[in-house]
């Protein structure tokens, strides 16, 4: 195990010069930098835009990089895919604003950006184990 990650580190930092991933696509470090902070961006971005829908192509376009970049780029940096980190955030807020002013599921579903109680729900218990009805009890 030891070694495995040895080997990882090795390909990821190569003379603190370039950045090497598993798939062999070599970049210099400032272009690492570079898109780190892109990424950033793009979560900042996500966090503050959490109540609407917005897609993959909203948030590449808002940091300048085609969409199979940003996704690519954000997989690697974050380890989970945008769509993931969006569904995760949301369903963070959904929970924060239930605790904090006592709405219904339903209102936080649409405050979500949520069209449709029954996803909102299905995504719930994908997230928490249980259906908003019975979360917390």
């Amino acid at each position: 195990m030891e070694n495995e990650i040895a080997v990882y580190d090795a390909y990821h930092y190569l003379n603190d010069k370039l950045f090497v991933d598993l798939e062999g696509i070599v970049a210099k470090y400032s272009t690492q930098k570079e898109m780190h902070e892109k990424m950033e961006v793009a979560k900042k971005f996500i966090h503050q835009n959490w109540d609407k829908s917005v897609s993959i192509k909203d948030i590449s376009s808002h940091i300048a990089l085609c969409e199979s970049r940003f996704f690519y780029f954000f997989k690697l940096f974050y380890a989970c895919s945008p769509h993931e980190y969006i569904t995760s955030y949301k369903m963070q807020k959904a929970v924060e604003l239930q605790k904090e002013l006592g709405l219904s599921w339903t209102e936080i579903a649409e405050m979500c950006a949520y069209t449709d109680i029954s996803a909102f729900s299905r995504q719930f218990k994908k997230s928490y184990g249980v259906s908003p009805k019975y979360f917390g009890k």
